[in-house]
């Protein structure tokens, strides 16, 4: 017969092996920001169009979580503009007017020049692309940008 040992633990090891308590948010997402996230990417694939209610109730039966997680996740929504709340009426998913979806698409396309001329590097290679963009030869085809990504990608 097998005997089996076990070595007795010592109370030093057990403290400095819980000496730092595990917090849940440290390792993991909160809940609110995976439902804000999974929110955004269905508003933004189009699977729940401008206008759409979106109810704390419905979502969190098919979420699989409470309301409070929900709710908080709309108001993060709210608060960058996808999402409309009205008091006694519920969310739903933002109409955007004309104008705003302008100024947002200027921000993002100033944002994201900003962004390009950080990764560019040199002042010769975003003088070829301003070049390149001013000429009227300016199609995707001939873009100077080949060369430079061509180049940053070998780095």
């Amino acid at each position: 017969m097998l005997a089996m040992t076990t070595s007795p633990v010592s109370p030093q090891a057990v403290e400095t092996q819980s000496s730092a308590p595990l917090k849940i948010g440290e390792q993991h997402p909160q809940l609110f920001a995976v439902i804000r996230d999974k929110l955004r990417e269905r508003i933004l694939s189009g699977e729940f169009t401008p206008g759409d209610r979106l109810v704390e109730g419905r979502l969190s039966e098919e979420m699989g979580v409470s309301r409070i997680p929900v709710r908080e996740a709309l108001r993060a929504l709210a608060a960058e503009g996808l999402v409309t709340i009205e008091p006694r009426r519920g969310a739903s998913v933002s109409v955007l007017s004309d104008a705003v979806a302008y100024d947002m698409v200027e921000v993002r396309a100033t944002l994201e020049g900003r962004h390009a001329l950080k990764r560019l590097g040199t002042a010769e290679e975003v003088a070829a692309l301003v070049a390149w963009l001013a000429s009227d030869d300016a199609s995707f085809a001939t873009a100077p940008y080949y060369a430079i990504a061509a180049g940053y990608q070998a780095q």
